[in-house]
């Protein structure tokens, strides 16, 4: 037996989150990651600058200087998530999603200048004959730098993966790359105390070419967002939307796929192949039959726009503009006025082709006619049509069937 609620209809199970909640979660679990790498930066910049000028290290400089600019990508990452939560209005009618990419081409811009200026500072120094050799603070602050980083690092990822979040992907991946920056310094400052002093800049030089190649990739994948190109989504969700669109049986095929990010949104826009003999609420189920499957199985796809074509609209050809129903009717109507076995155009319903338009029309005959004069009057209708008129090429005609109700049986009489 079915359980049932208290107003006696079956209990209500638990609904997946909407877009509205996802995309919610995801802002506030990136906020969340954010807060915690500004707190973590803060100390970092702190420790390392300090760490660096007290323990004669150009590298810990250098890492004091990257762990700033991270600071202030940190701020630039909040703001932009700030502005990407914001709902679409007139002026963004698609969402304010590409804020994200907006800050994230400038936490790359930032990685990059920072980059430079520690080369053009570590190849001074490289020059000076009397470098002086780096205490043991500078090695004690890169190995808590590395560790602190990693941990972070892995944190970041984990959230970026289960939110679908390229923004803080892209922090978590600046994270690791702190992480073997300051294994580079590690590895300098080590050497420098050895005995080797060069090595301590020419580590300066290694993890500036850490932070600029982070600073590349971020800045690629903003333009790449911020162009629309499709190699902003990963290939798989690509393949997986394209895999879902070809698993419904009423699509015949699909052409003109597009698909772009805004933040952690993806929006599509497809042309799907029907069969051209389908009605229009047929297609219309076709498309939401399709939005609804989108939607369910790529969380991060957040708007589908369909336009439904159908099986000779694949060919290079353009369609032609063809005579409306109104028209069409006007063209029926008129020469029906010569064929008395036909009464009147019950209902029309054309299928526009390449080769012209297919017409399928149901006639209701007169009530005194033969069936051999409507068989004919019809047919007649039908060659006229497609003789007359170039762009009609095939009539297909019917009666509409009428439905008997039969009456209800008397009860029967009771016998004497």
């Amino acid at each position: 037996m079915n359980r049932l609620d208290t107003n006696g209809q079956p209990p209500r199970t638990t609904s997946n989150p909407t877009t509205a909640e996802i995309k919610e979660a995801r802002f506030e679990a990136s906020k969340k990651v954010t807060y915690m790498g500004v707190l973590l930066d803060a100390l970092l910049t702190l420790i390392k600058i300090f760490a660096g000028v007290m323990g004669h290290s150009a590298a810990m400089i250098a890492e004091g200087l990257h762990s700033s600019t991270d600071l202030i990508s940190d701020f630039a990452i909040l703001i932009g998530l700030h502005m990407a939560k914001k709902d679409a209005d007139a002026d963004h009618p698609y969402g304010h999603g590409k804020y994200e990419a907006v800050a994230t081409l400038f936490l790359a811009l930032a990685l990059i200048g920072v980059a430079l200026g520690i080369v053009l500072d570590a190849a001074h120094r490289i020059h000076d004959e009397n470098l002086p050799t780096p205490e043991m603070i500078a090695l004690y602050v890169a190995l808590f730098s590395i560790v602190a980083k990693e941990v972070m690092f892995r944190y970041a990822r984990r959230i970026g993966e289960k939110y679908d979040s390229k923004i803080i992907m892209a922090t978590a991946w600046q994270h690791r790359a702190d992480a073997v920056a300051s294994l580079a310094a590690l590895a300098g400052i080590a050497g420098a105390i050895l005995g080797w002093p060069i090595l301590d800049p020419i580590a300066a030089i290694a993890v500036a070419g850490f932070i600029a190649k982070v600073g590349g990739e971020f800045t690629v994948q903003a333009l790449r967002e911020l162009t629309d190109s499709t190699e902003a989504i990963d290939e798989d969700v690509r393949a997986q939307i394209s895999q879902i669109m070809a698993s419904l049986p009423e699509v015949k095929s699909i052409h003109l796929m597009k698909s772009r990010r805004l933040g952690g949104d993806i929006l599509v826009e497809a042309h799907l192949v029907v069969q051209e003999d389908i009605s229009v609420s047929e297609g219309h189920q076709v498309a939401d039959k399709m939005r609804s499957h989108l939607f369910a199985e790529v969380k991060a796809i957040t708007d589908v726009m369909i336009h439904i074509d159908t099986l000779t609209e694949q060919e290079e050809d353009q369609m032609p503009i063809y005579a409306g129903r109104r028209e069409l009717q006007q063209r029926v109507e008129a020469i029906l006025g010569d064929l008395p076995a036909l009464d009147h155009l019950h209902a029309q319903t054309p299928h526009y082709t390449l080769r012209g338009i297919n017409l399928d029309l149901q006639l209701v005959p007169a009530r005194t006619a033969s069936l051999e004069a409507i068989q004919a009057a019809a047919d007649g209708l039908g060659h006229t049509l497609v003789q007359r008129y170039p762009d009609i090429c095939k009539v297909t005609t019917s009666m509409p069937l009428v439905t008997v109700i039969p009456p209800e049986p008397s009860e029967p009489k009771e016998g004497r």
